[in-house]
């Protein structure tokens, strides 16, 4: 009895071992199907969602989004990485937009302005900062306008005054030429009446000599005038007296 028992305990361990080398075995076999079922269809996926989500980041956006299409997590997954992707896409594009934008502004408002053109704006729609950079740009356009009016009126000022100080001048030149001509003219005049004052002043000694020379003529005259009315009054005596002896 002993015997059978032990045969019996024999066959149920070698069924036991068999049993438990098979589940092993079977364990192995579903762990490893499992790990390539994960590998395929939740790994893999991954690996190229993370490769996709890198070359993003780098500036690629006309990157394949994987599984996308799938209805589990990692479809979810996959579905918001590809709106990001449209996102960043968009806005990489509304980028070059705006800066396409700028450049044709700007480049437009300078090209006028090198030309002359004061009254040139930036008159394009830009956003966030560039829209203070349009606003500084149009203030000082319109300082640099108010400037050169302002430089523009006074170099007309300057050349009104330029204009007055030449007719002036030539009026100073020509009345300084007609004094020039009326000063010889009285240097001339004054000469003239140099001349006739010396002749004048000659003829004046001459009539001064003759009226010297007359006046002691006439004081001899005088005295001999004298010596004849005394003469005559001893005559005039004389015969008197002779009559009274008479």
């Amino acid at each position: 009895h002993v015997g059978v028992v032990s045969r019996e305990a024999d066959e149920v361990a070698t069924l036991a071992s068999i049993l438990l080398a098979v589940t092993v075995s079977a364990t192995l076999v579903l762990v490893v199907a499992i790990g390539v079922v994960c590998r395929r269809y939740l790994v893999t996926p991954l690996l190229i969602l993370v490769d996709a989500l890198r070359r993003m980041t780098s500036g690629q956006m006309d990157v394949a989004i994987p599984a996308s299409d799938r209805r589990d997590e990692l479809g979810q997954l996959a579905g918001a990485t590809q709106a990001l992707r449209d996102q960043l896409a968009a806005a990489e594009r509304a980028k070059e937009e705006q800066t396409t934008l700028i450049v044709d502004s700007f480049g437009k408002a300078l090209a006028r302005l090198a030309e002359g053109d004061m009254v040139a704006r930036i008159d394009a729609d830009l956003t966030g900062p560039f829209a203070t950079i349009q606003s500084d740009f149009n203030a000082a356009v319109t300082s640099l306008q108010m400037t050169l009016t302002s430089v523009k009126e006074a170099a007309s000022s300057i050349n009104n005054g330029a204009g007055d100080i030449r007719q002036a001048s030539d009026d100073l030149s020509q009345r300084t030429e007609q004094q020039a001509a009326s000063l010889e003219e009285t240097a001339s005049s004054m000469e003239q009446l140099t001349g006739t004052v010396r002749q004048n002043a000659d003829n004046a000694r001459q009539a001064s000599g003759l009226a010297a020379n007359a006046d002691r003529k006439s004081t001899r005259l005088n005295s001999s005038h004298g010596y004849i009315s005394y003469a005559v009054f001893c005559l005039k005596k004389q015969e008197k007296h002779g009559d009274y002896h008479k």
